[in-house]
């Protein structure tokens, strides 16, 4: 499958909760280079009444389709950590997420939810460096199933869930890491967190 296929699931499954952007251009602040991210979207009033966050949030596809998935991850990790980087509209993304998310790429499924994956301890070892380096890069994913859908960060913590709304866990995509991992900057609110 290629990527209108995944950016058609997108549009599909997201637009009745999402105000969705498409092909936004925005603006890499060293060498003011120009950059392109597939969608930013904004959280419908339902969306805000049940918690989320009156945030924007961007959004890059990518079809795992290819023959080194791992390096295309770790590539479309990177493209999307230079977005949450970027300016758009003059403002930053809170955080942007990947479609599909890792598994889809390794080849980790589970086959039911029950179940736990039966993996290679290389696949796991890398989804989990992988998904902990995006994490502090402010790069979350969004899966979606049948016409539910999930943001969640790394260690499968969720931001937020369509059947669940949102979740408890404090800051969790939204501070950025900025040199030492224990110096946090909330780039909302532009300060620095205690």
């Amino acid at each position: 499958m290629d990527e209108s296929f995944y950016k058609q699931q997108v549009l599909s499954v997201l637009g009745n909760d999402f105000i969705i952007y498409e092909q936004v251009e925005g603006v890499f602040p060293i060498g003011n280079i120009k950059v392109v991210i597939d969608f930013i979207v904004f959280p419908k009033n339902h969306l805000l009444e049940k918690g989320f966050e009156p945030i924007y949030v961007g959004i890059e596809v990518k079809s795992p389709t290819s023959k080194k998935p791992e390096s295309k991850f770790i590539d479309a990790v990177f493209q999307a950590h230079t977005y949450s980087l970027s300016l758009f509209d003059g403002r930053h993304l809170a955080f942007v997420l990947l479609y599909p998310p890792i598994d889809d790429f390794i080849g980790l499924e589970k086959s039911n939810k029950n179940q736990s994956p039966s993996v290679d301890i290389e696949k796991q070892t890398f989804r989990v460096t992988v998904e902990r380096m995006a994490q502090r890069a402010n790069v979350g994913f969004l899966k979606i199933k049948d016409s539910s859908w999930k943001i969640f960060f790394s260690g499968q913590c969720s931001y937020y869930t369509s059947r669940g709304g949102k979740k408890d866990i404090k800051n969790i995509g939204s501070v950025r890491y900025v040199g030492n991992t224990k110096r946090l900057f909330d780039i909302e609110n532009h300060r620095w967190c205690k």
